[in-house]
């Protein structure tokens, strides 16, 4: 049997998000997965899938090298903060209260292309959080290799 490149590299993930509620840290998802402000700076760009670029951009949020922290030689975590101001009562079409409840990882240009496309290398489901101006939002998510 042929293992994944993730199982041959020992790729692991873990991600917890915590609910800020007037600056105390509430723990409301922790579990492993597969693979300050809120200054979340929303870029455009274009995602590859099915062996080419999406034509349409589509918008995902920058992590700052600031927010990236080496663990140690094989792990590393990522930390977005979604302040009290962003992603609040969010609606899709067919549905007025929409949850967060999914998270993605991406990796910018890994196959170098003319037009630079970003892959997901990363994702994880969790329970649905329905985002108000109550309350922020921390996102720890740690990778290890190996």
């Amino acid at each position: 049997m042929i293992k994944s490149l993730t199982s041959q590299m020992g790729v692991k993930g873990h991600l917890t998000v915590h609910k800020v509620v007037d600056g105390q840290e509430e723990l409301v998802y922790d579990e492993d997965n597969v693979i300050g402000d809120s200054n979340l700076n929303v870029v455009s760009g274009f995602r590859w899938a099915n062996n080419a670029a999406t034509t349409a951009g589509e918008f995902f949020a920058k992590i700052p090298f600031s927010k990236v922290t080496k663990v140690d030689d094989r792990t590393v975590r990522f930390t977005i903060f979604v302040d009290e101001d962003s992603c609040n009562d969010l609606s899709r079409p067919g549905n007025s209260e929409a949850s967060l409840n999914e998270i993605g990882l991406f990796v910018k240009n890994p196959k170098a292309s003319a037009t630079e496309t970003s892959v997901l290398a990363a994702y994880r489901y969790f329970s649905n959080i329905r985002k108000t101006s109550d309350f922020a939002l921390v996102f720890r998510w740690t990778i290890s290799f190996g």
